[in-house]
């Protein structure tokens, strides 16, 4: 759905910017934690409980994410309707 993949995209470009450093430092998002991780080289010196709860955290919204799409698009479009 159009709707789904707009959240999506707006979701991925505030953590990519944040990421990157361009996001307010004071906010707690999952943005300026990977941000902090790359600052601090958690990745390198095996901090792995820094990178990895965000990671999980955005693979989980995006899944849920297209899932939702998937069955609101199976619930709304009459020719993807399944007859029971």
């Amino acid at each position: 759905s159009t709707f789904v993949i707009a959240v999506s995209a707006g979701v991925l470009a505030s953590i990519g910017l944040e990421a990157l450093g361009l996001g307010p430092f004071e906010a707690n998002t999952l943005g300026m934690t990977i941000y902090w991780t790359m600052w601090y080289g958690a990745l390198l010196n095996g901090w792995w409980w820094w990178w990895a709860p965000p990671i999980v955290v955005i693979v989980t919204l995006f899944v849920g994410l297209f899932l939702i799409s998937q069955g609101l698009d199976e619930w709304a479009n009459p020719r993807l309707r399944r007859s029971v």
